[in-house]
């Protein structure tokens, strides 16, 4: 872990308000995204998000947790608490009695974080370019509006370079020896 990033961690156990209001600018416009798609409320986000974050407050002051990426972590945690009260609430209400066990869900959620990470380092290379756009089309940005902040002479345009950077990802992201190991089973 980096120093940059062992500094933000002991930033945040400390309760620092600038390093929780930058956790909160960065993150928590997903996590609302995510549990208003999924039938969720701003309340239910919120709720879920500040969850989140006691769990990795406590994880990381108890020297439970070894965070690699934190905001992929922070992300998947909300993700499988809001799926825990989701289900909760459907095994209720319909009597199920079979639920997934937890070693599979930390299993699947330390393969996701190995994958985000591996994606994380492959973003970093690309160029300037590539990786503009590529986060305007992550950020469900129209080509309409793409090509226009690009100064792209058409939507045409835009939609080839997105094509063309998400390849160069993608073989940088197939070129590393951690890919095959990386594959969702």
């Amino acid at each position: 872990m980096t120093d940059e990033k062992q500094n933000f961690i002991k930033l945040f156990i400390e309760g620092k308000q600038q390093v929780l209001e930058k956790i909160y600018t960065k993150n928590f416009i997903g996590v609302e995204k995510y549990i208003l798609k999924n039938n969720g409320t701003k309340a239910d986000a919120l709720d879920i998000f500040q969850e989140a974050l006691l769990i990795l407050y406590t994880g990381l002051k108890n020297g439970d947790l070894k965070i690699i990426a934190f905001d992929s972590y922070l992300f998947f945690t909300c993700k499988n608490l809001w799926i825990k009260k989701v289900t909760k609430n459907k095994v209720t209400e319909s009597d199920l009695s079979t639920l997934v066990s937890d070693e599979v869900n930390t299993n699947t959620f330390e393969l996701k974080e190995r994958q985000w990470k591996l994606f994380e380092e492959k973003f970093n290379l690309l160029k300037e370019d590539c990786s503009t756009i590529l986060k305007l089309m992550l950020q469900k940005t129209p080509y309409e509006s793409i090509f226009k902040k690009l100064n792209l002479p058409n939507e045409n345009a835009a939609r080839q370079k997105v094509f063309k950077c998400k390849k160069k990802l993608f073989k940088l992201i197939k070129n590393d020896k951690r890919f095959n190991d990386l594959k969702d089973v």
